[in-house]
């Protein structure tokens, strides 16, 4: 039976948000649209940024599949709904009203800044463009969820699969026959053939789009790697053989992705189903599970004692989340202006980003009503 506390998900947890600082400070500068950019796009940039692509929100969503089992064993299923809709659907309320609008209002004002997700312009302050935020939906408009479009697929798995999670609790019968099943040589790699083939019948047809209706391939992906958090993140079996294999899983994952990197710089653009997406989306597919298998291997075997500084940081993890991004491109509205190399800018992006967000948590978890806003336990 799992413990009631788990260190090594707490650190899991803290690392994913970190990792996704530093993916988004890095956004500026990569070749694809996003909501600022500096005039120089970076192939490097772009290729580094898909080293991190196939495993970084996977992580999330597998961490948080796990903490919904140790969730349903404090709470019935309807304190647990409702705790979902306070600590997920408030902060989303507050964020999409608060949060998200200064990204919005630096994009519409940074007309000289090239490939902008939304190249709409506005002239004024922010407190002129407010009114505006409610005028139609993002890109067309300005009304968006942003980054925490995170925060509503995980509301929506919650409660979707809050049936299928009871029916897998502790003890239950389906369960019991987990844990003789992952000893069988080979069954712990099962789940990359299974995301392969996702990824294979999916992605063509239904590119990913955050907007929750009708992006079946994220909802499809994501919802896998939640349902696999619960089931496998808490199961000792599961976690030892993560712990066996962490080596090989990490060398296969530097191989495949070097593979991968490969194909991308030397062959042109897959057209959808065709044999080089099929090859493309199948190494996605088993790179992705090598890396999430070794990332949580590592951190099973090493990560697992109390730290009173991962606590810290778990308990604002929300809280970050939530602002980070916006941080991040309010910051570049400045920094991309300094005349110094990119790789001072990414920095300046990276350590203010990091201590801005952290000084925006720190405000936060002052009062009860903005611990609510944002998430945080009371």
């Amino acid at each position: 039976m799992a413990p009631e506390r788990r260190h090594d998900l707490d650190a899991l947890r803290v690392l994913a948000v970190l990792v996704l600082l530093a993916y988004h400070a890095s956004r500026p500068f990569d070749l694809e649209p996003w909501h600022v950019k500096s005039d120089a796009a970076s192939v490097v940039v772009q290729l580094l940024g898909g080293v991190f692509t196939p495993w970084r929100l996977p992580l999330l969503f597998m961490v948080s599949g796990a903490g919904t089992f140790f969730a349903l064993r404090r709470r019935t299923a309807g304190a647990y709904a409702r705790e979902r809709l306070t600590r997920l659907g408030v902060p989303l309320v507050a964020g999409m009203l608060i949060v998200v609008p200064p990204q919005v209002y630096v994009e519409r004002i940074s007309r000289w800044m090239p490939n902008r997700q939304s190249p709409r312009d506005f002239d004024g302050s922010f407190l002129a463009f407010y009114p505006h935020v409610f005028e139609g939906i993002y890109p067309h408009g300005n009304f968006s969820w942003h980054h925490l479009w995170f925060l509503v697929y995980l509301l929506v798995f919650s409660l979707v699969a809050l049936p299928l999670f009871r029916w897998l609790r502790a003890g239950g019968p389906a369960r019991a026959r987990l844990g003789p099943l992952l000893e069988r040589p080979g069954v712990v790699w099962l789940p990359a053939l299974g995301l392969a083939v996702l990824h294979v019948a999916l992605r063509g047809a239904f590119p990913p789009t955050n907007a929750l209706v009708g992006d079946w391939w994220n909802l499809a992906h994501y919802f896998l790697v939640f349902v696999l958090g619960y089931a496998l993140l808490t199961d000792d079996t599961f976690c030892a053989a993560a712990v066996r294999r962490r080596h090989v899983a990490a060398a296969l994952f530097v191989a495949l992705t070097a593979l991968r990197i490969g194909l991308v710089v030397t062959l042109p653009p897959a057209a959808p189903y065709s044999a080089t997406y099929v090859l493309m989306l199948t190494l996605r597919g088993v790179l992705e599970w090598a890396a999430l298998l070794a990332v949580l291997g590592y951190a099973h075997r090493h990560l697992t004692r109390p730290s009173p500084l991962l606590r810290w940081g778990g308990d604002r993890v929300y809280p970050f989340y939530v602002w980070h991004q916006t941080v991040i491109v309010v910051l570049a509205y400045w920094v991309l202006r300094w005349w110094v190399p990119d790789g001072v800018q990414y920095l300046g992006l990276l350590a203010g980003g990091f201590a801005l967000t952290l000084l925006l948590c720190a405000l936060v978890e002052r009062t009860w009503l903005t611990r609510l806003l944002f998430g945080m336990r009371p």
